[in-house]
């Protein structure tokens, strides 16, 4: 989790690095296509509404193109992705 704080822009917003692996007897290895499988893995999960401790959330995702030029050129691991940011908004409902 890489928080978003800065001097011109405190947003406080969390930046998630997400990724789908191999399992241990593969090293962990990010399987083909992982950032994107992890990011979407991670959107299904988070989005709607959740309670935790007497607090009731609503997550709503909105994918954002053009932030990240698609491909694997400056990727970690060499590992293509498609571009999509996935924007996940956090919301209290009581």
């Amino acid at each position: 989790v890489f928080p978003q704080n800065g001097p011109q822009a405190d947003s406080g917003a969390l930046f998630l690095a997400v990724s789908q692996e191999e399992p241990a007897t593969e090293n962990h290895d990010i399987v083909p296509d992982g950032y994107d499988v992890g990011r979407d893995s991670l959107v299904a999960a988070a989005a709607g509404e959740t309670s935790f401790n007497g607090v009731t959330y609503m997550t709503t995702a909105v994918n954002v193109t053009g932030l990240l030029t698609p491909g694997s050129q400056g990727v970690n691991h060499g590992i293509s992705q498609d571009g999509t940011v996935a924007l996940l908004t956090v919301t209290i409902v009581n």
